[in-house]
């Protein structure tokens, strides 16, 4: 497909400010004239399956030949988890790095054309799945940030790979769900060394609210189609909605230091992963976090039609997956389609 064919797929929606939704035909078609000049394969995959709505079969057959996904694949132990070489001591209880490392590359692995059919991805979601405790906290025995971080991480995989409607991904929502705050978010919880039910979340009381450790959480409601819709994902929505532009205000702005940087895979919590988040959770273009959110997005797009990944010395390939990832939100809210 020609740059100006698919420039042609765009149409305005006047849902920013007039401004905003002038400019936005504009910027995206020159978002998706980069991506389709300088995409590799995957990117040219995701573009053509996730933007503009085309057959993409072909990248898709191709992409089993991918040499970042053959690498990737190559590092995976028998036991169907990946080492990470950083690896540094975890607090006794929390999640180990090879648990952090398991769920990355195999979420890598899903931008790159795997499936929950590959072998590899089974034996992760096995790795994963065993470091289940009996409470249902996932690669952690104690309630900490840590534990919190590993515990929405994993859910997130999980329900990426298909198996949202299993009991114990379930009972792992569950126990999320339990440290929700009367607010709708979730705080940093301290460690809670123990057994039983001191292993459990518990309701904060003095403790206010975090927008990390709620930006983790949304993210794993957003990807579970069971609590999507949930009155829950719902609160928890509208807390980050209400604090999306204003993290560097916040007790916590230290700790969210990349906050309004833009970049994929999503790392970190940071403004674009939460209005991804907000996107498959159909909150409006229009509401007044989201729309603050968007309009800075559009705002941060360069001249040459792609969105600059910070810190500055990044790789094109970078630039690529950043560019992606703005696009897709755009989609998501429906301020770009077909």
């Amino acid at each position: 497909m020609s740059a100006p064919a698919a420039a042609s797929r765009l149409r305005k929606k006047p849902i920013l400010s007039p401004r905003s939704s002038a400019l936005l035909e504009k910027k995206s078609a020159r978002a998706i004239e980069f991506l389709l000049a300088r995409g590799t394969l995957p990117i040219l995959y995701w573009l053509k399956k996730d933007i503009l709505s085309v057959s993409a079969e072909r990248e898709y057959r191709t992409l089993e030949k991918y040499a970042e996904r053959i690498r990737i694949l190559e590092g995976q132990g028998v036991d169907g988890c990946w080492r990470s070489k950083k690896a540094g001591p975890c607090a006794p209880g929390t999640p180990n790095s090879q648990f952090f490392e398991t769920i990355s590359n195999s979420l890598r692995l899903y931008d790159f054309g795997c499936d929950a059919g590959q072998a590899a991805i089974g034996k992760a979601i096995s790795y994963v799945l065993a470091a289940q405790s009996r409470e249902g906290l996932l690669g952690g025995e104690c309630w900490s940030e840590p534990s919190l971080l590993g515990h929405g991480l994993a859910l997130e995989f999980l329900c990426r790979f298909g198996l949202d409607d299993d009991a114990r991904v379930q009972k792992g929502f569950r126990l999320l769900l339990k440290g929700q705050s009367a607010d709708g978010g979730w705080s940093a919880p301290p460690s809670q060394p123990g057994t039983g039910a001191a292993r459990q979340p518990r309701k904060p009381r003095s403790r206010s609210s975090s927008l990390r450790a709620t930006s983790i959480t949304l993210r794993a409601l957003a990807e579970s189609a069971r609590w999507r819709d949930s009155r829950e994902a719902r609160r928890a929505g509208d807390w980050v909605q209400d604090r999306l532009m204003k993290a560097k205000d916040s007790a916590e702005a230290a700790s969210l230091n990349r906050w309004d940087e833009i970049f994929y895979p999503f790392r970190e919590v940071n403004i674009l992963s939460n209005l991804d988040a907000l996107a498959r959770l159909n909150f409006r273009p229009d509401g007044a976090g989201v729309r603050s959110g968007l309009e800075w997005l559009v705002r941060r797009q360069n001249a040459a039609g792609f969105w600059e990944p910070r810190p500055a010395k990044t790789s094109a390939d970078d630039r690529l997956w950043a560019t992606l990832a703005v696009l897709r939100v755009l989609k998501r809210f429906g301020l770009i389609f077909p």
